[in-house]
């Protein structure tokens, strides 16, 4: 078992926001999800719609490219039946 020593050798990736975090909170919403970043040449690029199984419709490169994907609002019920992550909430505990 490896123990944490200290900050990582990189602490930030922003590849992993569309590969990792866009896709994650479609899954946990349970919608879908456009992501569109820049391309210049000191961002990342990589914008892409995200599927509400944490799957990608579509995924951009580095640079400039248009992404187009069909979207069912049924899968998006059949989504939430699956994964009852949001009928959890409490909202009477809010503050």
């Amino acid at each position: 078992m490896r123990w944490y020593t200290g900050a990582p050798e990189h602490t930030y990736n922003a590849d992993r926001i569309s590969t990792l975090l866009v896709p994650a909170r479609a899954l946990e919403d349970g919608v879908y999800i456009a992501y569109a970043n820049h391309t210049a040449s000191d961002v990342t690029g990589l914008s892409c719609i995200a599927g509400p199984y944490w799957t990608f419709l579509g995924l951009a490169g580095h640079g400039e490219e248009l992404l187009l994907a069909d979207i069912d609002r049924a899968e998006v019920q059949r989504a939430r039946e699956l994964d009852t992550y949001l009928t959890c909430r409490r909202p009477d505990l809010f503050i």
